[in-house]
């Protein structure tokens, strides 16, 4: 997905999709993150707060 700026990785043997969103300056949660995610990082930004979906 171009538009999510951070790095997905598959750890295939474990079957665990890892989203890590370290440091890139964001101000809120990028929309694209995969459906099938299984780890999402966001430290080190900027994020005020999380609203529930």
């Amino acid at each position: 997905n171009l538009s999510l700026p951070c790095d997905v990785t598959l750890d295939a043997p474990n079957a665990h999709v890892i989203v890590d969103c370290t440091d890139k300056h964001l101000t809120e949660i990028p929309g694209g993150i995969p459906a099938n995610a299984t780890n999402l990082t966001l430290t080190i930004n900027h994020i005020a707060g999380v609203s529930p979906a």
